[in-house]
């Protein structure tokens, strides 16, 4: 988490006031700590903790069922993956679908995603290359890992159907060769979310890196090294935790300097330009009522479920 900063009863007054009154739109008088900006409503946090218990007590077969439910150490989030990947595959045993389709169908459109998965699922049992490409792999002994650990900033927080705080990101390489060759993404619950496989001859894009934000002058290295991660939010750029976005935390805990894709530097301050975006039925209505305060090249992205803050353009260093 972010370094403690000094709760605003200003802020404090705010958020409640959204969340009690439903208000749409409403300027915040910062600094805005990470425990106001990430903060989920109490029937929110109840409707999480249920999804959570459902998915401990899942037995096999279920969907939402993992062997290592809320994994901590790479080898568990790798023992999650292998073990969804090879059911959605359907290898080695063939148990039936019961991979990411079903899951999806407990959403609203799941009568679509049940015409559209008797389609699909001759695709990914093997059809495309680059899934044959992938399981041959994994099946050969053939892949290095990479686990990549990342912060979700948005509304997904609150969800009670996939709730969203922290995710992995799994690489997949070839060990032969080196080269990357799919990516996946589980939750904080170990669950898989989505991903995909590169097609044969046609690389992943890179990911962001720490070294590609501007130098702090006058920083401790530690304080500064520890303050940075990986982080998915709503906004323009920073959404797909296939391709996520770069945090670092201000010595002063005042603002945030966040790279996003290619290796554009944004700074988002704590104490100024923040709002509360409610999404209710007016949340379409008060985000582009946040977006007439910006300027040319600014953009609003979400510091929290509600919190949102203006990213200004940084030149580079």
């Amino acid at each position: 988490m972010f370094p403690a900063m000094v709760r605003s009863a200003d802020t404090s007054r705010v958020l409640v006031s959204a969340w009690l009154l439903g208000a749409a739109l409403l300027p915040l008088a910062g600094p805005a700590s990470a425990q106001d900006r990430l903060a989920c409503s109490p029937e929110q946090e109840r409707g999480v903790q249920v999804f959570a218990d459902s998915v401990r007590a899942a037995k096999p077969g279920d969907p939402r069922y993992v062997p290592v439910p809320f994994p901590t150490s790479d080898r568990d989030v790798l023992i999650d993956f292998d073990q969804q990947v090879r059911r959605m595959f359907q290898r080695p045993h063939r148990e039936g679908w019961t991979g990411m389709w079903q899951r999806l169908e407990e959403h609203t459109l799941g009568v679509l995603y049940r015409e559209l998965s008797g389609r699909l699922t001759g695709l990914y049992r093997g059809q495309l290359p680059q899934y044959q490409r992938l399981m041959d792999v994994l099946d050969d002994d053939g892949a290095r890992f990479e686990v990549v650990r990342g912060e979700n900033w948005s509304f997904q927080r609150c969800g009670a159907l996939f709730p969203l705080r922290n995710w992995f990101l799994v690489r997949i390489f070839q060990r032969a060769d080196g080269v990357e060759i799919a990516r996946f993404v589980l939750s904080q619950a170990g669950l898989l979310g989505h991903g995909g496989a590169a097609e044969p001859g046609v690389p992943l894009h890179s990911l962001l890196t720490p070294e590609q934000l501007p130098k702090t002058r006058n920083a401790p290295a530690a304080e500064v090294a520890g303050a940075v991660r990986y982080v998915t939010t709503y906004g323009d750029r920073c959404y797909e935790p296939l391709v996520p976005c770069i945090a670092r935390q201000a010595a002063t805990s005042q603002s945030i300097d966040l790279l996003m894709p290619p290796g554009v530097v944004f700074r988002v301050s704590l104490v100024e330009r923040l709002h509360v975006v409610v999404r209710d039925a007016r949340y379409d209505a008060s985000y582009r009522e946040a977006q007439r305060g910006l300027a040319p090249g600014e953009r609003l992205v979400a510091l929290g479920p509600e919190v949102y803050g203006v990213a200004e353009p940084i030149a580079p260093p």
